[in-house]
């Protein structure tokens, strides 16, 4: 039997090459809006540190030895968020940067980023004593980011991050 070459074989268009789709504009969009409330909210809790510190000791039951250290620990944990939110901010052009080329573990991220946060939020407004106005921030962060779940399953941006098999 004589050698016979394999057949060609086309291999999918690069998602990168292709036009990006409005839905994954609108994913873009949502997690921008997302971080920006974030910084937002890091900005006015450092800002307003004093007065937030204030409130989440009087709505617990401390010693005044207890209240000292408690707010010791409660400044830097707002330090360590305000310095977070920063290393987020980076982090989440890179990622947008790759889900608009296409790379498929930047969209796994991007609902595993949706799903955590989601998780986060709801553990925060749980267990955390803050003033209105953040737990309203926290429901509206919690909106957007069941809308950026919602616009990670949608069909065109499903279909743009297939697995590829060859």
């Amino acid at each position: 039997m004589p050698w016979q070459p394999a057949p060609q074989v086309a291999l999918p268009p690069d998602p990168a090459s292709e036009p990006m789709p409005k839905a994954l504009r609108v994913v873009l969009v949502l997690l921008f809006v997302n971080l920006a409330l974030s910084i937002l909210t890091a900005v006015l809790s450092y800002v307003l540190r004093d007065q937030l510190l204030d409130y989440q000791l009087a709505h617990m039951n401390l010693t005044e030895y207890q209240r000292e250290t408690t707010r010791d620990i409660v400044r830097q944990t707002m330090i360590i968020r305000v310095v977070s939110i920063a290393v987020v901010a980076v982090l989440y052009l890179w990622l947008a940067n790759r889900l608009i080329r296409g790379k498929r573990w930047a969209y796994l991220r991007s609902l595993w980023l949706g799903g955590a946060g989601l998780v986060g939020l709801g553990i925060l407004a749980v267990t955390t004593r803050y003033p209105l106005w953040m737990h309203v921030e926290q429901g509206v962060q919690a909106v957007i980011l069941v809308c950026l779940l919602i616009a990670l399953t949608r069909p065109e941006v499903r279909d743009r991050f297939r697995k590829v098999r060859y």
